[in-house]
């Protein structure tokens, strides 16, 4: 089977960021690669971003990315209206 690429562009909405990233990865197969380009430097998105940076399927693309370290699935993210969100996978 071909190998599938997936181009997603983030930019300054942490929630839309956290659900719409989340189900994607959850979607993908092996064949499957999410190519994240973060066009932003709002902070919770960031924080969001980050907690998937260790997902086998997500490969960042264009860099905000040098600030962020990886989180563990434990933390979480807070978004720019407070409410809380998991840190993905």
């Amino acid at each position: 089977m071909n190998d599938i690429d997936i181009l997603m562009i983030a930019h300054n909405r942490a929630v839309y960021t956290e659900t719409a990233l989340g189900r994607l990865l959850d979607t993908c197969d092996r064949n499957m690669r999410v190519w994240l380009w973060l066009n932003g430097d709002n902070q919770d998105t960031l924080s969001v971003v980050k907690c998937f940076l260790n997902h086998p399927r997500l490969y960042p693309v264009s860099l905000r990315f040098e600030a962020l370290s990886t989180c563990s699935n434990e933390q979480s993210a807070i978004t720019n209206t407070n409410q809380q969100v998991a840190c993905g996978r």
